[in-house]
C-alpha cells in the first residue's frame, strides 16, 4: 500500500495564499476549501468566488451545489429533519426571477410560464394558481427569505439529490471531514449528459498525463521509483457506482482517499485531496507526486 505525504499537502496548501480570489467564476465551479480550525471551528472557504464562511465547532458542514457548483453565500438550516434554504440564491442560479412585495410579505417566483407565490409565516404556497402545503412555512432568517429545498427546487422542474457522509467514500486522510454533507439540485433543460464509459476514458486519459508529469518530475530530481516508493499504472481507475449531482466519481487504485470528479456536462474533472488541516475540491486530475514518500 503506498503512503501519504500529509506534510507535503500541508506545505503545498501554507506556501500559497489562503482563500485566494479569482475576479470571475463559472456557475459550475466546485472548487472549495474546509480549513479546520484550532478551535474546533471550520472555514468554508469558496476560493474562486472569493468568499467564506465560518462553521461553530461541533456543527456539520452542509454545502449547496447548484447545477456543479457550490452556493457560496447559502447557509443551509435544518429543522425537524426538513432542509430550509435561501430562496432567492436557489431560484436565481436555476434562471428563475424573485420579487418582493413589502406590504403583503409576498414573494413570487417567476420562470417562463410558471409562477409561484409565498407568503412569509404562511405554511401553504400558490403554485400557478395551485395551492400546496408547504412542509415548513417560508421564513426570514439572516435578511434572506427560506423555504423548504424541495419544494422551490421541484416547483421550477428541478431535481433534489443528497449526500450524506460525503468523506465516508474515502480514506482515512479526510475522516476528519466525515461530518460534511452536500445537497444538490440540477436544472439541464435540453444539454446531453455524458456517461460513465466517456468519464472514465477522459479520467484515466488526465490520469496518464498526470504520470508523465510525475516520472519527468522524478528524472529531474534524480529520483526514482521503489518498492516504498512504487510507480502506478495511470489507467487503473474506476468508477466507484456514485454519483455528486452530476459528478461521476472515479478512483485511482491505491489512492482510495482521492476522489476524482467528473462533471457528466462539460467534461471538466476536479479532484479531492486533504491534508491536515485543510480539505480541498481542486479542478484536474489530482497531483500524484505530492502523495509520494
Amino acid at each position: 500500500m503506498r503512503k501519504f505525504l500529509t506534510l507535503a499537502l500541508l506545505v503545498l496548501a501554507l506556501g500559497r495564499p489562503a482563500f485566494a480570489a479569482e475576479p470571475t467564476a463559472p456557475k459550475n465551479d466546485p472548487a472549495i476549501q474546509i480549513y479546520n480550525q484550532e478551535d474546533g471551528s471550520a472555514k468554508v472557504a469558496f476560493e474562486q468566488r472569493g468568499a467564506s464562511y465560518e462553521v461553530p465547532a461541533g456543527a456539520p458542514v452542509r454545502l449547496l451545489l447548484i447545477n456543479g457548483g457550490f452556493a457560496a453565500d447559502a447557509k443551509i438550516v435544518v429543522e425537524s429533519d426538513r432542509t430550509l434554504v435561501p430562496l432567492r440564491i436557489v431560484s436565481e442560479n436555476l434562471g428563475a426571477e424573485v420579487g418582493w412585495d413589502g406590504t403583503t410579505r409576498t414573494v413570487t417566483i417567476t420562470d417562463g410560464s410558471n409562477a409561484v407565490k409565498l407568503v412569509i409565516g404562511s405554511a401553504e404556497a400558490d403554485a400557478n394558481g395551485a395551492l400546496i402545503k408547504l412542509d415548513a412555512p417560508a421564513r426570514i432568517i439572516d435578511d434572506y427569505t427560506y423555504v423548504p429545498l424541495r419544494f422551490i427546487a421541484e416547483a421550477l422542474g428541478a431535481e433534489v439529490g443528497y449526500v450524506a457522509k460525503f468523506n465516508d467514500w474515502q480514506g482515512s486522510l479526510s475522516q476528519r471531514f466525515n461530518n460534511a454533507t452536500i445537497v444538490t439540485v440540477e436544472k439541464e433543460a435540453g444539454a446531453v449528459q455524458k456517461t460513465v464509459a466517456e468519464g472514465l476514458a477522459a479520467v484515466k486519459a488526465a490520469s496518464v498525463a498526470e504520470h508523465d508529469s510525475l516520472v519527468a518530475y522524478y528524472k529531474e530530481i534524480g529520483a526514482s521509483f521503489s518498492d516504498e516508493n512504487p510507480d502506478y499504472d495511470p489507467a487503473d481507475i474506476e468508477y466507484i457506482d456514485k454519483n455528486i449531482g452530476r459528478y461521476f466519481v472515479y478512483r485511482l487504485k491505491g489512492f482510495e482517499g482521492y476522489q476524482v470528479l467528473y462533471n457528466s456536462f462539460t467534461g471538466e474533472i476536479y479532484s479531492d485531496h486533504a491534508g491536515l488541516p485543510t480539505f480541498n475540491i481542486d479542478k484536474g486530475f489530482v497531483n500524484i507526486s505530492w502523495l509520494y514518500q
